[in-house]
């Protein structure tokens, strides 16, 4: 049976399921219920409203095993698994529908202590610790049966103060620890919170690693958590821990040597890993045997140099850049230790396909009875000077027609042709400018020629070319600067212009055009979602700004 005769047949028998089941509950065993969810109530306002309302989703989420899976308020998944019965056969339609069901919850697979257990806990990570919860079943006439918890939370403990404990035996980073305190997130006055002690590990742990310490990871920090002093709060003692922690941590890590892999692929022979093809460039280590890459674009994009001390940022910086730069398609990165103290880098670059082609074609119709298509094909090269150079070649044609109407307008015919080249990096005259930003810069280079007839009336000619940068200041900012453009355009009136007396040449710029352009680009769309009271539709902006300088 095809994918689409199934596909069919299911909605089918779906919507026959639909029209003459009426219950969920009919079908199960004798003494059974369905369990259909569970309700959650807090039974006191030691908690702020929003508090409340937060702790009773999380509570209500937490509740093993979920019910039956609802579409359209309806336990569809459930209907198909009871109509297909249980199947005598391996094929056909009711295994099929079999498998693509889902078996009735019952209410006896709910273990209302153990759930108690787990919703307690939860309650103690958001800092109630004196939580009571009371569980019990409620089952209707339907044999539809809900868990309840009805939840006392008691008063929410917050912090007292937060302590950063100094290690003698290891006083770096100790030191370096506590240099971190004024961004602490474990601030006074705020709830006590597991999630946030997580974070507050995690965010010494990138600071550690922005200050060289490659092996310490954030398993290797203690929160320790005094209950004791009254008043419904609690003092909170940072230190690392005693056991667990290599020697290798407490030690800030140096690049040693570093390997670039432009080839890499999963199965390769091993020739475009063999560190015996390397060739040094500027203290960088190329293993490219076929030398496809100009040793100079690595380093441009990568910000590591040997004897650095290694650096978060620009670890993930240096792999952004290398993405950016628009040659290749998967980069990853690898650090092996030589000492207690050294790394050497690896850098694993799979390049897409050197050459592409691409077609478009489109239609288009418009409300004064005119109709038309438009055409292109390009052909792009993404290392064309083996310095990831991207170089496109494009032409385009299509045309406008009017097919009915009394007042006949011209038909119109395009054609256009457009090579553009972009260069990974800044090529000023003269001036060499070095970048480090998470984003590679492209120099651009455009020429461009575009021919139009209108029927008997006129023939527009128009050259282009524009020599200029792009760069993004960040993931919402674009700019682009033409420091230099030259546009001539030259327009020809055929018979039927003289005869109608059409100055078209007052119409149509005739001549030449030469002067810098200068675009933002602002885009509020992009990035992490952020929380808002607007409504969707105003909660965007793309502002898009361009003036000829």
């Amino acid at each position: 049976m095809t994918h689409f005769k199934r596909h069919t047949l299911f909605i089918l028998t779906l919507a026959c399921i639909i029209i003459s089941s009426c219950s969920n509950t009919k079908h199960l065993p004798a003494g059974e219920t369905l369990f259909i969810g569970s309700k959650i109530t807090i039974k006191d306002n030691e908690a702020p409203k929003k508090e409340r309302k937060a702790s009773k989703t999380d509570l209500a989420g937490a509740v093993r095993p979920r019910p039956n899976s609802k579409t359209l308020g309806m336990r569809l998944k459930l209907r198909v698994y009871e109509f297909a019965g249980v199947p005598k056969k391996k094929k056909g339609l009711k295994p099929f529908l079999r498998k693509n069901g889902e078996p009735p919850v019952l209410a006896s697979s709910v273990n209302l202590e153990t759930n108690k257990v787990i919703l307690v806990n939860l309650m103690q990570n958001k800092g109630f610790f004196h939580t009571s919860i009371k569980p019990y079943f409620k089952t209707d006439k339907k044999k539809r049966t809900t868990a309840c918890f009805d939840v006392t939370t008691g008063p929410q403990y917050t912090i007292n103060k937060t302590v950063f404990l100094k290690d003698s035996t290891e006083p770096e980073v100790s030191f370096d620890i506590d240099s971190t305190f004024p961004q602490t997130l474990l601030k006074a006055g705020a709830p006590y919170n597991l999630d946030l002690i997580k974070a507050e590990r995690n965010r010494i742990d990138r600071a550690l690693k922005q200050l060289g310490y490659y092996w310490f990871k954030a398993d290797y920090i203690i929160v320790q958590v005094d209950t004791t002093i009254g008043n419904h709060k609690v003092n909170m003692y940072v230190a690392v821990k005693k056991v667990e922690v290599p020697d290798q941590a407490y030690q800030v890590s140096y690049i040693n040597n570093i390997y670039v892999y432009p080839n890499f692929k999963a199965h390769s022979n091993g020739e475009d890993t063999n560190k015996a093809n390397a060739i040094a460039y500027k203290g960088y280590n190329i293993v490219d045997p076929a030398k496809k890459f100009k040793p100079e674009i690595f380093s441009k994009a990568i910000l590591f140099e040997k004897g650095d001390e290694y650096n978060l940022d620009d670890q993930n910086t240096s792999l952004n850049r290398l993405v950016t730069m628009g040659t290749f398609k998967f980069v990853k990165s690898r650090y092996d230790p030589v000492n207690d103290s050294d790394l050497d880098v690896y850098y694993y670059l799979t390049p897409y396909p050197k050459k592409s082609l691409q077609f478009q074609i489109g239609a288009l119709t418009q409300n004064d009875n005119r109709a038309g298509s438009q055409a292109s094909i390009s052909l792009l090269n993404r290392n064309t000077f083996k310095g990831a150079e991207a170089l496109i070649y494009k032409i385009n044609g299509g045309f406008e027609a009017q097919y009915s109407g009394d007042n006949k307008q011209p038909d119109i015919y395009n054609l256009g042709a457009e090579v553009d080249l972009s260069i990974p990096h800044f090529v000023v005259p003269f001036i060499d400018i070095q970048t480090t930003g998470i984003y590679v810069p492209h120099t651009l280079l455009k020429a461009s020629y575009n021919y139009e007839s209108q029927s008997d009336l006129l023939r527009i000619n128009s050259y282009k070319f524009s020599y200029g940068y792009d760069w993004k200041q960040g993931l919402r900012t674009e700019h682009q600067l033409y420091p230099f453009n030259f546009t001539y355009v030259k327009t020809d009136t055929l018979g039927n212009a003289n005869s109608l007396n059409l100055l078209y040449g007052n119409l149509i710029f005739n001549g030449i055009i030469i002067g810098p352009t200068y675009e933002f680009t602002y885009n509020s769309q992009i990035g992490p979602p952020r929380r808002s009271l607007l409504p969707p539709a105003q909660n965007s902006l793309m502002y898009h700004y361009r003036t000829n300088l």
